[in-house]
């Protein structure tokens, strides 16, 4: 079983030795703009920046609303019903109205 890996690591060191030295960097690049890959990448990097400035934006929409909301008191703290309960009610009689 090893030798069989060996052997498959070693054919694949040749060939990748091989391969890159014979490489032509340009026809590669040329090779990838036929294909159009170059216009797929513009349009994935303009999505990305449209994804990134929406985020920019729903986070500064965001803090700005919650300090209009939190900064706001609704009105002043007053006495609630079971500190101060009505006479007829049952909780008067609990805590003395």
């Amino acid at each position: 079983m090893t030798d069989d890996v060996d052997k498959w690591l070693a054919n694949a060191k040749a060939v990748t030795a091989t391969g890159a030295q014979h490489a032509d960097v340009r026809s590669i690049h040329r090779k990838l703009d036929a294909d159009g890959l170059g216009s797929v990448l513009a349009l994935s990097r303009r999505d990305m920046r449209l994804i990134v400035a929406c985020a920019v934006i729903s986070a500064v929409v965001t803090i700005w609303a919650s300090t209009q909301f939190a900064g706001k008191t609704p009105r002043p703290a007053s006495a609630t019903w079971i500190a101060n309960p009505s006479p007829i009610s049952p909780f008067g009689l609990l805590v003395g109205g």
